[in-house]
């Protein structure tokens, strides 16, 4: 894989096609990025779970570590955005940001949480397409869901809470930070183009993978799923989100302290950076970061999308 700057190019490195761009082109380095953090991630949150002393740091550190999150959660969230509406734009034949903004757009792909993109999974499983894709984006979404809530289930049986628990709390957490690129990878379902076939017709490709067909029964399986996935994840999602919030409103404006209490515990990272009148800002805010998404699927051209993205 290499990238020469305006498209990227699934080849081998070492192939002579790379080598005639090999001026420009750079190797993939993402993966390993994404890789070393994963790493670090794991390391970390076992050493602050284990009693030593990067755990006492750790509660000394707590609110410093919190307000670093917050911040890092709004780099996130914005990073996704701007990675999103340059994809959108490119998706309809339009060009990238200028130089050097690509460059700086591209390594901010990270924080897209896109595994096909960053491991350009295409490149290197055979057989891999579009309707492998949204799959497996979808089914592992609805699967890690399903986990937890049957584990939850399970507690219950003990004396537990279904909202309740780490596994909640990283569910919740997944689902936030994936919500955008699974529904733009949903979205790409709809987008079509027509070619002529020199015969007085046309055919009819999937934009996104241009070795599937629009007009066939399998692009109508492939539109069902994603207008059921469309409908439990860029749909549904959100609206779970304010009926979770709903039903927990007095306890949330009633909180003294940006967590609020125990009883708030799995559902604090979604209204920990609003005042406590404001927690349905963080619904609103999940409409805006899947702004994209609904350009992707149902607005073509490329100058809308760049208006409504500045």
């Amino acid at each position: 894989y290499y990238y020469d700057g305006i498209d990227e190019v699934c080849v081998a490195c070492d192939s002579e096609e790379a080598a005639k761009h090999s001026k420009s082109a750079s190797k993939e380095v993402l993966p390993y990025a994404v890789g070393l953090v994963l790493v670090l991630a794991i390391v970390v949150a076992i050493a602050v779970r284990m009693d030593g002393c990067i755990r006492r740091w750790w509660i000394r550190q707590e609110e410093r570590i919190m307000t670093f999150s917050h911040h890092m959660t709004i780099m996130v969230v914005h990073a996704q955005l701007v990675v999103n509406f340059q994809t959108v734009t490119m998706f309809h034949g339009g060009a990238p940001f200028p130089e050097p903004f690509a460059t700086v757009v591209r390594w901010m792909e990270i924080f897209s949480l896109d595994g096909f993109a960053v491991f350009r999974v295409g490149c290197v499983a055979g057989g891999f397409n579009y309707i492998t894709k949204l799959y497996t984006a979808t089914l592992v979404s609805i699967a890690v869901i399903a986990a937890v809530f049957i584990r939850r289930l399970t507690k219950v049986l003990y004396g537990g809470r279904v909202w309740d628990g780490v596994e909640m709390k990283f569910m919740f957490l997944f689902i936030f930070f994936t919500l955008p690129t699974t529904s733009m990878i949903i979205a790409k379902a709809f987008a079509c183009v027509e070619f002529q076939d020199g015969e007085g017709g046309v055919d009819v490709y999937m934009l996104e993978d241009m070795t599937l067909r629009c007009d066939n029964d399998r692009y109508v399986g492939i539109k069902t799923l994603a207008v059921a996935m469309g409908l439990a994840i860029p749909v549904g999602v959100p609206l779970g989100a304010l009926l979770l919030l709903w039903t927990r409103r007095d306890e949330i404006e009633e909180r003294e302290t940006r967590l609020g209490g125990p009883e708030l515990n799995v559902l604090a990272f979604y209204f920990r950076t609003y005042s406590p009148k404001c927690w349905r800002w963080t619904v609103i805010d999940m409409q805006r970061r899947l702004v994209p998404c609904w350009l992707l699927g149902f607005c073509t051209d490329s100058t809308t999308v760049l208006a409504l993205a500045l």
